[in-house]
């Protein structure tokens, strides 16, 4: 089974190579632009292993991004 991940940065640049890298390495990544969007694909796609998040992004920042993940998946491990 592959780790799930989940990259959610403003910055095309960052979050395009997160993605090559982890899924050269085997993962399974899905990625996008901001804390909102991130948190409906974990409700639509989930459940995730690991978000990778930048702590500065529009709409939703990855700092309240962390409080309502764990509130909600308390499982799910969050690396900002």
């Amino acid at each position: 089974m592959k780790v799930k991940i989940l990259v959610i940065d403003d910055e095309s640049e960052i979050r395009n190579l997160l993605k090559e890298v982890l899924l050269t390495e085997g993962y399974e990544v899905d990625v996008t632009s901001n804390g909102a969007e991130g948190l409906e694909i974990i409700k639509k796609k989930g459940p995730f292993d690991i978000v990778l998040t930048d702590s500065k992004m529009p709409t939703l920042d990855g700092i309240e991004l962390r409080k309502h993940i764990s509130k909600n998946w308390p499982e799910l491990a969050i690396i900002i």
